[in-house]
Parts: C-alpha cells; structure tokens; sequence
C-alpha cells in the first residue's frame, strides 16, 4: 500500500504586496526597506494562520502552490510569478533564511522541486500556499 505525502495548506486572507514587484522604480534603499516590511508582514500573516508553534516541518523535497485569489486585474499572472514578495514569503517558509519559520528546509531546487503560482480574479483577496513532500531531497 503506497504512503501518503506529507501536506500543509495556509491560507491567510492577504494578497501579496505590489511594493516589491519588478516595475517598481524604488532604488536599493527602498527596496531594502521595502524587502523588510514584507519580511515583518509574512511573518505576521504566516504565524497568525498557522497558530502557535511548533509548526509542521519538511526536511525533505517538497512541491509549493501559491494560489492567489480576488487579484482582480491588479497584475498579469507572470508578474505574480516574478513578484518578490512572493520570494519574500518563500524565504519565510525556509529553515535556512535568518527569520524563516523552518517549514521548508531550504528553497533550493534541491528541496523545492516544483513552484507554481495560479492567479484567479475572482473571489475575495486570499492566499493560499499549498506544500506537498514528494521526495527526499537527496538528488
């Protein structure tokens, strides 16, 4: 009988920011400072949504879907895909950034195996991070 991966699924009712995306015109120091808003932001919303620790974990290769949902037309989905704050939010979920939460060991190809970002216009502003184990992390 086959085993059942490991999954975990967050949501928390927050689209990601804009202030980090790619057409943004900030220079360092405002990217900087705006880099570590999100970081405080992500950490709120993350903690908030998944109560108090100690949090599931994942050592080996996983697979992430970030849905977000009620974007309306705010952005095409491959600006979505390349939003930093969506790597922002990434790093939060790792073991290896100075202030993640350890959820996910690494954010590596190594350990992360498969990213995917689906954007749907409709619905209230929502996102959902979806985390499935599908290997060991040894390849």
């Amino acid at each position: 009988m086959p085993t059942r991966s490991k999954e975990l699924s967050i949501t928390i009712n927050e689209l990601p920011s804009k202030e980090l995306s790619g057409n943004k015109r900030l220079g360092w120091a405002g990217q900087h400072r705006a880099k570590r808003e999100q970081i405080g932001v992500w950490l709120y919303l993350l903690k908030d949504a998944l109560g108090p620790p100690p949090w599931p974990t994942f050592d080996a290769a996983v697979r992430v879907t970030i849905h977000v949902k009620g974007a309306g037309t705010r952005v095409d989905p491959d600006n979505w895909a390349g939003n930093s704050s969506l790597k922002v939010l990434m790093d939060c979920l790792t073991a290896r950034s100075e202030y993640g939460l350890g959820i996910i060991r690494d954010d590596s190809p190594r350990f992360v195996k498969s990213y995917r970002v689906q954007v749907d216009t409709r619905g209230e502003p929502q996102t959902q991070i979806h985390i499935q184990e599908v290997g060991d992390g040894t390849d």
